[in-house]
């Protein structure tokens, strides 16, 4: 994973890497538990997760949060449709989470 982030920020990543005032990218989420998924099978999820953020672009959407919340739209879709049981469901890890600070130049209210 590291090696792929550091292809991405150096632009050598996907012909799509984002333009330099995208960058340094940072990994904020990302699925797991999916050695029993082929490699075709991962890169569908993938580009499923990219067409929901590339939908969200085209609508004004590109927030952290929204990019979060397709992967675990991607995550739900694809462990509903699981027959195979709990053990073979993907997971999502989340490193990134948003601080929200009071407003401290708020006058008390009476």
């Amino acid at each position: 994973m590291a090696k792929r982030l550091n292809q991405h920020n150096s632009g050598n990543g996907a012909d799509e890497t984002a333009p330099m005032q995208y960058r340094p990218w940072f990994v904020a989420c990302y699925l797991t538990n999916m050695a029993h998924l082929d490699q075709s099978r991962r890169m569908s999820l993938e580009a499923l997760w990219q067409h929901y953020n590339s939908a969200d672009h085209q609508r004004g959407i590109g927030d952290v949060d929204s990019w979060i919340e397709n992967g675990r739209r991607v995550m739900r879709e694809h462990n509903t449709a699981c027959d195979s049981g709990e053990d073979d469901h993907i997971r999502m890890v989340i490193t990134f989470q948003r601080r929200r600070v009071a407003n401290q130049n708020r006058l008390p209210t009476e």
